[in-house]
């Protein structure tokens, strides 16, 4: 998850950067498309078979969501 934000903090200041980083992201480490496997993979997300799904929230993995006989209650 620190990765994360670390790519965030980069993405926000893009205009404060040296063009060279700017390429360098976006030619050599590709990161466009590692944003959007994140957005498709959802790794801040955690569904065990079974078990309710949890979420990372800060620095905890805490339960989002509750499933009991086909309907969501969100906690």
């Amino acid at each position: 998850m620190k990765s994360l934000s670390l790519i965030r903090y980069l993405s926000d200041n893009l205009e404060d950067l040296p063009l060279s980083v700017t390429t360098r992201m976006v030619i050599t480490h590709d990161v466009p498309v590692l944003l959007a496997w994140l957005l498709v993979e959802k790794p801040w997300v955690r569904r065990p078979k079974n078990k309710a799904e949890m979420v990372y929230q800060g620095t905890d993995w805490v339960v989002s969501v509750v499933i009991e006989n086909g309907t969501e209650n969100t906690l």
